[in-house]
């Protein structure tokens, strides 16, 4: 994983944005980390080229979620991050059952693997919690079976026993995402709602053809960008 100035677009002010972000980034490296322990460990894998899990699913977001994507865009892509962020998704995208930045005609798939959520970077290989707070993992139904296992499925001693490691839990992380800002609304959006604010508001800080700060938001194609809100 890289580190969070390789993935901030230039200009970005240090501040409370920086601070929240380089949150979210530890939280993501730790994910990486735990997910590659667990891999390791026991086994699972993805069918090789699978992207299934997101050809029917547009991931919802936390503020601070669409606010990393948007910054890793504005330094990677400058010119796709200005004109979502003036124009937003097209109806045809927002419509589709797929995510937007899914690749069919690529075998990596997301063309935005290293701004990807939470969610994106968990998928085949995150645990969940029961209500009896024991830790439970179960194969996605495209993965084989592990070498001499007939189970799917393990919960609780039987998960490190049986598979020799645990893997992330989705709702351990999730809240320590959360609580990269507690006072922030824990409100989620979907990605197709959620980018385009967050684009706005991170290339004008980053100042990438911002009005004076004093100016009230204009929208136009391929205007200077508006203010933040």
């Amino acid at each position: 994983m890289k580190q969070l100035h390789e993935i901030l677009p230039p200009g970005l002010p240090f501040g409370d944005l920086m601070d929240a972000l380089s949150g979210v980034h530890r939280v993501y490296g730790r994910a990486g980390l735990e997910m590659a322990a667990f891999r390791d460990a026991s086994g699972v894998a993805c069918p090789e080229g699978c992207g299934s899990c997101c050809e029917t699913f547009v991931p919802d977001v936390l503020p601070l979620e669409a606010a990393y994507l948007a910054a890793w865009l504005a330094r990677e892509s400058p010119e796709r991050a200005r004109t979502l962020a003036l124009e937003g998704f097209s109806d045809a995208k927002r419509a589709a059952p797929h995510c937007p930045f899914y690749r069919f005609d690529d075998a990596a798939h997301c063309s935005v693997y290293e701004g990807r959520p939470l969610i994106c970077r968990l998928f085949g290989f995150s645990g969940v919690r029961s209500k009896d707070g024991a830790p439970g993992f179960a194969l996605c139904r495209r993965m084989d079976a592990l070498p001499g296992r007939a189970a799917r499925s393990w919960k609780g001693e039987d998960l490190g026993r049986e598979l020799g490691a645990v893997p992330p839990l989705m709702s351990d992380l999730a809240s320590e995402l959360a609580a990269v800002r507690p006072n922030e609304s824990p409100e989620r959006r979907l990605l197709t709602e959620a980018l385009p604010d967050a684009l706005r508001k991170i290339l004008f800080l980053a100042g990438f053809g911002a009005n004076d700060p004093g100016d009230e938001p204009e929208p136009e194609p391929l205007a200077p960008m508006p203010r933040a809100g």
